[in-house]
């Protein structure tokens, strides 16, 4: 296994930062954060020069279909509602990194 560092960002504006300054592989994007929310982090993502192509896990407490298809229409890698299957999760970062 490679060793990871977990960068932690708890608002949109500074996750932004933080891929704007530093190099990410993997973005896990909490959608209700507070101030600008994750979708709209979402769309600032993929204007960065830096961030664009980061893939992007979308986790929230919502399972809207309208909040599926805006996650998908955004482009996000993958989209999990809690309770997360935890495994599952795993599998899907994995593949990324």
């Amino acid at each position: 296994e490679l060793p990871a560092e977990l960068k932690v960002a708890y608002t949109g504006e500074s996750g932004l930062m933080i891929a704007d300054t530093q190099p990410v592989s993997l973005i896990i994007l909490d959608i209700n954060l507070p101030g600008m929310d994750g979708f709209e982090t979402m769309s600032r993502l993929k204007q960065s020069r830096r961030a664009a192509d980061v893939p992007v896990i979308g986790l929230s407490a919502r399972d809207t279909e309208q909040d599926r298809d805006r996650a998908s229409a955004l482009g996000f890698y993958r989209y999990f509602t809690k309770p997360v299957n935890v495994p599952e999760f795993i599998d899907t970062v994995r593949a990324v990194l």
